[in-house]
């Protein structure tokens, strides 16, 4: 009897788990849009609070993290700016227990990294640095120097970087709302890749000024000879060189293994480096070159990438046809007339061309293509506007 009265209760227990429903995932764009537009802040707190001690109690580190972040945003956004470490006090202190779980662990890595750069790159700019208190007994940020703080950006990133296998076995789309430009990925990221493109960005924006010499023939090498330029190279600044460097350092974490993010991302390097070029037609047309050649690729990111620069490049160029339409908003003006440019009237032909051509290869990339599709509806209905003065 005893037994049976045991057996009972436990099948009314797994009766009752079983009918327990299933948490639904936070709606995560709905409150991220309600922080950007500082809409029923309060509200969206308090709802975050709770989330945030469910994913803690579940073990959901990701999410935990997630919500962390999104309080921050709300901290910065409802206090004063000279609060801005105060706001992030708890990176540090979840960092200093021993017992924080990996995962947490690298994400705030992460996020101390961003805050600092954000700090090194806008803040410290401004001439009442001092009234940024750290609030932190073991750094005062205000009071150093820039490069201080990249030594201790670099120090937060290296260890993500060390501690990022943690993340192998998570699908990317639990944890690509750290990054700024989700975007750039045309390859399956792991968290690594996250690391390294946030290291760039972080430089990208600390390091202003000229990253290029005078010459230029770089622009003209195949990719594996740009690729294999040394960290000492002549052909970019001291400022370049280091940019640079980060982009060797992404490319080489994937080689041989994964050779098409790899041919990506100096895709994305070469785009960089050409986007600091002051731009006239000789320089143009060699990057054009280059990314003609990329149109061979055995990589499908690698063309996808092309083909998106390609046609948004002859799509701009296009515009300048008819310089009177784009200089009038798309209005014509028979009182005012400029000379057709017959050298740009086939660009819009090629972009629709190139674009149809791969088109399959697009449905891989989705951003891409949709991106393009925009572009071309736009040259396949344009809307012509005639006032007669």
């Amino acid at each position: 009897m005893k037994k049976s009265f045991v057996s009972l209760l436990i099948l009314l227990a797994s009766l009752v788990s079983a009918a327990q429903p299933t948490p639904h995932p936070p709606d995560w764009s709905a409150i991220e849009h309600s922080i950007s537009q500082k809409r029923n802040l309060g509200d969206t707190r308090n709802t975050l609070l709770l989330l945030k001690q469910q994913a803690l109690d579940a073990g959901r580190w990701v999410e935990a993290a997630r919500c962390y972040s999104d309080l921050l945003a709300i901290a910065d956004k409802t206090t004063e700016d000279t609060l801005f470490f105060k706001n992030a006090l708890f990176i540090d202190s979840i960092l200093r227990q021993p017992r924080t779980a990996p995962r947490l662990r690298v994400i705030m890595y992460l996020l101390k990294a961003r805050r600092l750069s954000e700090y090194q790159n806008g803040i410290s700019q401004r001439g009442n640095r001092m009234l940024y208190h750290s609030y932190d007994p073991l750094h005062n940020y205000a009071s150093m120097g820039l490069q201080e703080l990249s030594d201790l950006i670099k120090q937060r990133l290296d260890t993500a970087l060390q501690l990022s296998p943690s993340f192998d076995d998570l699908p990317p789309e639990e944890w690509l709302w750290l990054s700024s430009d989700p975007f750039t990925f045309l390859f399956k990221p792991r968290f690594a890749d996250l690391v390294y493109a946030e290291r760039i960005n972080m430089a990208e924006g600390f390091f202003r000024g000229a990253v290029l010499e005078g010459d230029t023939t770089w622009l003209s090498f195949s990719q594996d000879a740009f690729i294999q330029l040394p960290d000492s190279t002549t052909l970019f600044t001291s400022r370049g060189r280091y940019i640079f460097s980060l982009y060797k350092q992404w490319i080489q974490f994937h080689q041989p293994g994964s050779p098409e993010a790899g041919y990506y991302i100096e895709s994305l390097a070469r785009k960089y480096f050409y986007s600091n070029l002051s731009s006239d037609s000789t320089i143009k047309n060699h990057y054009e070159h280059y990314l003609q050649t990329l149109l061979q690729s055995s990589w499908a990111a690698v063309r996808a990438h092309a083909v998106y620069q390609l046609c948004l490049a002859w799509n701009t160029d296009a515009k300048e046809y008819n310089p009177s339409f784009h200089r009038y908003g798309g209005y014509y003006d028979y009182s005012y007339r400029q000379q057709f440019d017959s050298s740009r009237r086939l660009l819009y032909v090629r972009a629709l061309n190139l674009y149809e051509a791969h088109r399959i290869l697009l449905d891989s990339f989705l951003f891409i293509k949709n991106v393009l599709e925009e572009a071309v509806a736009n040259i396949r209905a344009p809307e012509l506007n005639i006032s007669v003065y």
